[in-house]
């Protein structure tokens, strides 16, 4: 009996043995499939991120290039500008008196423009104390700004450094009676005059001019005159 117990206690003795020796042998398994896994991960990882890189730079190289196009086509496009405004000469409608906005457009830029019509205009007048909207509301008027449809001013080219002198945008409200008049001299109401003009560049891009003025009468010293003024989307330029 007690050699049966001693054969016993070898054969448990060594399959303890042997079960630790496979228990090692199963978790160096797993150890080396988590050092793979592991690896796997960082290899992931390093290639995601090396094509995030390359997309970031891919991004920037694009955003370079389209920042760099605009610089040149702004540093060689037409620009499109109110050169002067003309002293106003504004009254009652009296004896065939015409109100109007006269003003000068001039190219600056460097190639030509393609201007378009009709353009929008449009007079304004409001009580003391009253607000333009916030954004313009023009009107398209064939009196004005030479848009009768037989104006070479509709597509024509302009050349840059030339002038288009003394264009007229012309007031025909007869509601601006004596009493009105007076009461614009008094700064008791106010004329505005607002446009947006439109033109192409050499790029064939379309581009806006938009302007806005307002009627200062005449003091002691000082003649009447127009001032720029307007919300910010009055006086703008793309």
């Amino acid at each position: 009996m007690d050699k049966l117990n001693w054969v016993l206690a070898v054969a448990l003795v060594l399959i303890g043995i042997f079960g630790v020796l496979y228990a090692r042998k199963t978790l160096k398994a797993i150890e080396g499939q988590l050092a793979e896994i592991r690896a796997a991960g960082k290899q992931t990882d390093a290639m995601l991120e090396h094509a995030g890189t390359q997309a970031q730079a891919a991004k920037l190289s694009a955003e370079a290039a389209k920042l760099s196009t605009e610089v040149l086509i702004n540093s060689e496009r037409a620009w499109v500008l109110v050169s002067k405004v003309w002293a106003p000469d504004i009254g009652p409608p009296l004896g065939g008196r015409i109100n109007e906005f006269l003003f000068n457009l001039e190219n600056r830029g460097k190639t030509v423009a393609r201007l378009t019509g009709p353009y929008k205009v449009k007079f304004r007048l409001l009580a003391a104390g009253d607000r333009l909207p916030d954004i313009p509301d023009y009107e398209i008027s064939n009196r004005s700004l030479l848009d009768a449809p037989e104006s070479p001013i509709h597509g024509r080219i302009m050349a840059p450094g030339q002038i288009d002198e003394r264009i007229s945008a012309q007031y025909w409200d007869v509601q601006i009676t004596i009493g009105v008049f007076e009461s614009i001299q008094k700064l008791e109401g106010r004329l505005y005059f607002y446009a947006s003009l439109k033109y192409f560049d050499f790029a064939e891009k379309e581009r806006e001019l938009q302007f806005c003025y307002v009627y200062v009468p005449a003091t002691k010293g000082q003649p009447a005159r127009w001032d720029i003024s307007g919300p910010k989307e009055y006086n703008k330029h793309t």
